[in-house]
């Protein structure tokens, strides 16, 4: 489990890097290609892993998923209104800034 929790945060910390070298100039160190390709593709996963967990989740609280017997109501709802939107937002804003770097790169 410690590995798995180390192994994520590694993962966040790329992701976050991953945005500000689209926007910083030592971001041009790397072939644009690749930092654009790898910022799609950590923006697919993002939007995808918090949009399906939010989705999963309102879906369970709107009575339209069966819950388990054994839920933990606060945690449920700490992950649903707090936790998990921030992967799909995070997802978005680096899909957002990826797009802009893209037409900017284009332009010039």
């Amino acid at each position: 489990m410690v590995a798995v929790l180390w192994l994520t945060a590694g993962l966040k910390l790329i992701a976050a890097v991953l945005g500000l070298a689209l926007v910083r100039k030592w971001g041009k160190r790397l072939p644009r290609w690749t930092l654009l390709a790898l910022s799609w593709g950590a923006t697919a996963v993002l939007v995808l892993y918090g949009g399906s967990l939010v989705v999963g989740q309102a879906l369970v609280k709107a009575g339209v998923i069966e819950a388990s017997a054994d839920v933990d109501w606060k945690a449920f709802d700490w992950h649903l209104f707090l936790w998990d939107p921030w992967f799909l937002i995070w997802g978005l804003l680096l899909g957002a800034t990826t797009w802009g770097s893209a037409r900017q790169s284009a332009t010039r």
